[in-house]
């Protein structure tokens, strides 16, 4: 994607995303933002299908990246549910804002068409998202390859939110790699997606930092992928007055790391990492602590 040089509108936003912790954390960043102009959620459905059901996929996990790595997904995925529907209980008592919503409940809020779909290429699940006329499609934390028939639909693209630093580290899970190559600095990126190339795309924000070491995994995916957001803010805003400037990436750069292996995961605790923390977890249903984790890191 060149750089944009006219005011360009984007009335008509469409949210492709998964339904677990790091994005309940950041979309509803989005959705505050651009209320009225997101105009459908697409949600993948994670297990079933070709993917296997929960337990056929939480085994698959267990047997290539171990016990811990289970945990951390269960977190995200499994255990996020029932903390909401808790956390929302002490906030309303306490006169607390909410800030984690599962995100069929966001959507409900602001009146989102929800598709849930196992097959967001095929051809009825492209067709009912061109039905929505859409001028962008934001994808945050989604699980699929996004194929060339969806990413030509959009007015003015499909831009991907990447809780790491681009071309370092891509794919599914940076900050695991972040702690596996002893990166210095983490970050967040957000980029065009103008191939079937996972993470390859023009970049139009980027923001780092240094990685704290006694941050866990879990903490950071919440924490960059908010930042995330608000860079994608940023972004769309550039790209409506015509100020965007996306630069290729460097091909040559970087490399792409699937999910871990138990020998990689091994690396890992050997580099001191954590995957998660009780605490990291529960924090992100509290708005107050969250906002001060951010303010903080």
């Amino acid at each position: 994607m060149p750089t944009v040089q006219v005011p360009r509108s984007i009335n008509r936003i469409v949210l492709l995303s998964l339904d677990s912790l790091p994005p309940a954390t950041a979309i509803p960043v989005l959705a505050e933002h651009f209320q009225g102009r997101i105009v459908a959620i697409v949600l993948s459905l994670r297990f079933g299908g070709k993917y296997g059901t929960r337990w056929a996929q939480l085994k698959k996990a267990f047997a290539r990246s171990g016990l811990r790595f289970v945990i951390y997904v269960s977190l995200q995925l499994f255990l996020f549910y029932p903390m909401c529907f808790l956390a929302d209980g002490i906030n309303l008592l306490l006169g607390r804002r909410k800030c984690a919503y599962p995100l069929r409940h966001l959507a409900r809020r602001y009146n989102i068409p929800v598709i849930s779909t196992r097959e967001p290429n095929s051809r009825a699940i492209v067709e009912r998202i061109r039905s929505f006329n859409p001028d962008l499609i934001v994808s945050c934390y989604f699980d699929h390859v996004i194929r060339q028939k969806l990413i030509e639909l959009p007015r003015w693209g499909i831009i991907n939110i990447h809780s790491g630093i681009l071309p370092d580290i891509k794919g599914p899970v940076p900050n695991i790699w972040a702690v596996i190559e002893g990166c210095k600095h983490v970050g967040a990126s957000v980029h065009y997606i103008d191939s079937e190339t996972l993470d390859t795309g023009p970049i139009l924000k980027l923001a780092r930092m240094e990685r704290n070491a006694a941050e866990s995994v879990l903490s950071l995916d919440c924490r960059l992928l908010r930042l995330g957001a608000r860079l994608a803010i940023d972004a769309i805003t550039e790209i409506e007055n015509g100020t965007a400037g996306a630069v290729a990436q460097d091909q040559t750069a970087g490399r792409y790391f699937s999910y871990p292996s138990r020998h990689d995961m091994r690396r890992f605790r050997q580099q001191n990492g954590r995957l998660y923390r009780i605490c990291d977890f529960v924090r992100q249903f509290f708005a107050a602590a969250e906002m001060r984790h951010d303010a903080n890191a």
